[in-house]
């Protein structure tokens, strides 16, 4: 096997939901028509397949959905395979966002995430809701709720308003191709729990899939 064929399996076994040619191009520092190439080799070896997902083919390393030899990888692949078509649907629906952040809620309710979440953390103070340390503690929350089907990175916050308005930018989720829809869900998820300790609302305000970022506002009540 040639270098460059091992270094792309190395590259897509991280990653549950596969990726697509830009992002392995930019990782691994070659040209899209090589990655191409050696994708369509791996193909007709067996090792890779893809999936069309809106107008991105998304390349997957096939041990990670097929191997026999883990039976809980291959049950949690499936159902997020499952997962991530039911939102791939909802968008070709008419159902509207603020619809789906309310199923977010009401699975919150359901799933109880409070199980993963340190109760320190939301434990923001009244007299300074943004700080770099209530920031972090946000980050940490959603990690708390998504880190172990998502991955993803963070960049600094951006702050609106010193005390009321911040927000946290995701950038590189594993699922803003697959299913963009499901961080209107992670909104609802996270202010129903959020909700519990300090009054707020959550939102996503912009989706940039081009730009692999997710930008989740948080505006805290003033009362």
């Amino acid at each position: 096997m040639k270098k460059t064929e091992k270094e792309i399996l190395d590259l897509l076994k991280k990653s549950r939901f596969g990726l697509n040619v830009q992002k392995i191009s930019d990782d691994l520092g070659y040209s899209r028509t090589t990655i191409s190439k050696y994708l369509k080799i791996l193909e007709k070896k067996g090792k890779v397949f893809y999936r069309v997902i809106g107008q991105n083919k998304i390349w997957i390393h096939r041990d990670i959905y097929f191997d026999k030899e883990n039976k809980n990888n291959i049950i949690s692949n499936l159902i997020f395979a499952i997962y991530s078509s039911m939102l791939r649907n909802m968008e070709k629906t008419d159902l509207k966002p603020d619809y789906v952040k309310r199923l977010g809620k009401l699975i919150a309710q359901d799933f109880n995430f409070s199980e993963f979440i340190n109760k320190d953390l939301l434990k923001i103070p009244d007299e300074i809701i943004l700080s770099p340390k209530n920031a972090e503690n946000l980050m940490k929350i959603i990690d708390s709720i998504c880190k172990f089907y998502d991955n993803y990175e963070w960049r600094p916050p951006i702050i609106i308003d010193e005390k009321y308005i911040l927000i946290l930018r995701m950038y590189n989720s594993d699922l803003i191709y697959e299913a963009p829809f499901h961080f209107y869900l992670l909104s609802g998820f996270i202010e129903y729990e959020m909700n519990k300790y300090i009054a707020g609302e959550v939102k996503v305000v912009q989706i940039k899939q081009d730009k692999k970022i997710v930008d989740l506002q948080f505006k805290f009540d003033r009362d």
